[in-house]
């Protein structure tokens, strides 16, 4: 009898204990989880964000909340959305270039779930300068390359030096340039990628155009990396057109 007597005080203990982990929630509804911000994708005037959905009927949807400034000082609300709960992302434009700002998302309770809204997940960003580069300094060498006649021998080429303003590290990751040759046949322009330049270094403020054809029209596409807070943050390319003067006579 005492061993059947402790086995039940036992059991009741067990019992117990499992009851007020149950009971806990009569001194408040439970709180929905928090909706974590998977990947975002950033450009110099918008941004898109992606979470993690809630598969069940406790979850009505979702807020999202943007604010222009850090997550340390969220300043001012630019916008707040809520979406059903089988959305997954947003995307919001207008914004501006190289300005940091932070999203809010949260899960929202269904009205029979009995549960409360989620905290607030937040994710700061920053969205990328849009800056072009400007084209100076034109000088000319002699080499051996193709002629104009489609012949291999002796041509004139030119350098050209392109430089840009250097940019905040909370803006940007790094800077990347394309060098395209403008062709017109038949009264159509067509363009041919000759020449790229990449760097993560924000002090680097310049960089070289080589092997340029006098008198050839090119555009210079320019846009900067974002600082690594989202999984894309680039800036939309800016185009910069320039024609190489013509060498000068021999």
């Amino acid at each position: 009898m005492n061993k059947l007597r402790k086995a039940m005080m036992v059991l009741g203990v067990i019992l117990a204990t499992s009851f007020s982990f149950v009971s806990c929630s009569d001194d408040g509804p439970v709180q929905m989880g928090q909706v974590p911000v998977n990947s975002c994708r950033v450009t110099s005037n918008s941004v898109s964000i992606y979470w993690s959905t809630v598969p069940n009927e406790n979850c009505a949807g979702y807020q999202v909340v943007l604010y222009q400034g850090s997550r340390e000082n969220l300043g001012q609300e630019v916008t707040s959305n809520d979406y059903d709960n089988r959305t997954y992302k947003a995307t919001y434009g207008g914004l501006q270039p190289a300005t940091v700002y932070t999203v809010a998302v949260r899960s929202l309770a269904g009205e029979k779930s009995g549960l409360t809204d989620g905290d607030f997940y937040y994710r700061q960003f920053a969205t990328a300068p849009l800056i072009s580069v400007t084209a100076s300094n034109a000088t000319f060498y002699k080499t051996e390359g193709v002629t104009s006649d489609g012949s291999w021998g002796k041509v004139i080429r030119a350098k050209v030096t392109l430089t840009w303003p250097e940019q905040a590290v909370t803006s940007a990751g790094g800077y990347e340039l394309v060098v395209k040759l403008v062709t017109v046949k038949d009264g159509k322009e067509t363009t041919s990628n000759v020449g790229s330049f990449s760097t993560d270094k924000l002090n680097v403020t310049s960089t070289v155009a080589d092997g340029l054809i006098p008198g050839r029209k090119y555009i210079f596409s320019f846009r900067t990396r974002g600082n690594g807070n989202c999984d894309y943050s680039y800036s939309d390319y800016a185009d910069v057109t320039y024609t190489v003067p013509a060498a000068p006579a021999a």
